[in-house]
């Protein structure tokens, strides 16, 4: 399903995008350390894409299985989304020039803590899940957007979470909080300028 779901991402990328399928499209990945990010970034390369990947240790993906031309496709990038604004615009601008331009951002680097009562957790738990799951993600986020506003094209992707509409899940009030917020977040930071074609995508996990 993961490889499914990368299809119908990509096809939006062609069609509403306009990318050249010859030139291939340029995927920003956050969070590719583990787990979904991963294998996106395996996917991305086997379909012939580029992609610039984040991690926060610099040999989180030397385990991969890469062909010395794919290789050539990826680009590994040291960063953490709770870093500063600064550093983080900082960052994104090194990974643009790269190939020149961000087809697709997925948002992908995220936490989920250990589960706890809301009062067990308290607010030091919260601010951790949205510093990450929140405050992260709008960072990036609004390092790419003023890129895409130029060159009018650009598709960003938020992984949400299914247990949005289950707010009753026991003992998980802070993850499913920072995915609402993200829910709510993502369709208004879209709304405007009306005339760019640059738009937003969220997959639930």
């Amino acid at each position: 399903m993961k490889r499914a779901a990368l299809v119908d991402i990509s096809t939006t990328a062609t069609e509403i995008l306009g990318v050249d399928p010859l030139t291939g499209t340029i995927w920003l990945v956050t969070g590719t350390s583990s787990g979904l990010g991963k294998c996106l970034v395996t996917s991305v390369l086997s379909r012939g894409d580029c992609v610039v990947a984040t991690v926060r240790k610099p040999s989180s993906l030397d385990d991969l299985a890469l062909t010395e031309e794919q290789k050539g496709r990826l680009r590994v990038l040291i960063l953490d989304i709770t870093d500063s604004e600064e550093n983080i615009r900082k960052l994104i601008g090194e990974a643009w020039v790269v190939w020149g331009r961000v087809d697709i951002l997925v948002n992908n680097a995220g936490r989920a803590s250990t589960k706890a009562l809301m009062e067990e957790g308290g607010l030091e738990l919260m601010r951790a899940e949205y510093e990450t799951n929140v405050f992260g993600t709008m960072k990036v986020t609004n390092a790419v957007l003023p890129h895409m506003r130029q060159r009018k094209s650009g598709l960003i992707v938020f992984l949400g979470s299914r247990v949005v509409w289950q707010a009753n899940t026991p003992v998980a009030s802070s993850y499913i909080s920072s995915k609402a917020a993200i829910h709510g977040t993502s369709p208004s930071a879209f709304s405007t300028p009306a005339q760019d074609r640059t738009t937003n995508s969220s997959s639930h996990q």
